[in-house]
């Protein structure tokens, strides 16, 4: 039970945040300025369907590894 404490008193309320904030940025912008919001709106939702469509195509193709071999990093 101790295990769950940093869940619920940490990481839980800062996701009901991380999703709230943006909902209530974009509903108060509406409120100010319709067609700022509705651009905002529309750039958001670009955004989260191609970061969909993409998946995890980057972890598919090899990760980040192919990234360093390319810049000369040690890998």
């Amino acid at each position: 039970m101790e295990g769950l404490d940093p869940y619920f008193s940490r990481y839980l309320p800062q996701v009901v945040v991380t999703c709230c904030v943006p909902v209530a940025l974009v509903g108060w912008l509406f409120m100010v300025n319709p067609p700022a919001a509705a651009i905002l709106a529309v750039a958001v939702a670009r955004v989260l369907v191609i970061r969909y469509l993409r998946g995890n195509s980057r972890l598919q193709a090899g990760g980040i590894g192919p990234l360093r071999s390319r810049t000369g990093a040690a890998g």
